[in-house]
């Protein structure tokens, strides 16, 4: 939900900027900010991180074109009540991240998830890593349906590591899919010169 709504704000600012580029610079800075997005598209967007900050000085160019811009004055318990906000989010933020990197070591140690921050060990907010978790905790020989499968290929998809296409290509070949299994470890040989074959993945499990 907060990263929806992340998205589209970004996408309602960016169209609006598209619409002030009008000078020169402005349009060859929303230029420049389109190929890096393009590029992040067309392969893992998250190895393009550190564009951010460039893209954000450029993006800052083209705002700064338009100099007269409308604005509302907020109350000051308006501002503190967002202040409190924020804070109370980057509090549950930094707990949810530490309770799955936490437990997600747990889990490579073969012991059971159970590690509690400020009392709990339920992921409220970034809720992605409950489901990485539950990845982690999956048992290769686990039996699951055709539908099930396919919600863990796009899991896969959306995070292609070395682990994770290994663990899907036992996955599947365990579910009787070894044609979609060989096409993990196809996709591991190319894109990470990983020389392995279905059969020592599964002998090395």
């Amino acid at each position: 939900p907060i990263g929806i709504v992340i998205i589209a704000y970004f996408a309602c600012w960016f169209v609006w900027l598209n619409q002030q580029a009008k000078e020169t610079i402005s349009i060859i800075a929303i230029m420049m900010v389109c190929t890096v997005l393009i590029h992040a598209m067309l392969e893992f967007p998250q190895r393009y991180a550190y564009f951010l900050l460039t893209c954000g000085f450029l993006l800052g160019i083209i705002q700064a074109q338009t100099p007269v811009l409308k604005g509302i004055v907020l109350n000051k318990q308006v501002l503190r009540l967002i202040w409190g906000i924020s804070v109370i989010l980057l509090v549950a933020i930094w707990r949810d991240y530490n309770v799955y990197v936490t437990n997600s070591n747990l889990l490579f140690k073969n012991k059971q998830p159970n590690a509690e921050i400020l009392g709990s060990n339920q992921i409220f907010i970034l809720t992605q890593f409950e489901q990485r978790l539950k990845w982690i905790e999956m048992k290769p020989e686990t039996t699951l349906s055709d539908a099930d499968l396919a919600v863990w290929g796009n899991f896969v998809k959306n995070k292609a590591t070395p682990y994770n296409l290994r663990k899907y290509a036992q996955l599947l070949a365990y579910n009787g899919k070894v044609e979609q299994a060989e096409q993990q470890i196809f996709i591991l040989q190319h894109l990470y010169r990983q020389q392995i074959t279905l059969a020592e993945l599964l002998k090395n499990k």
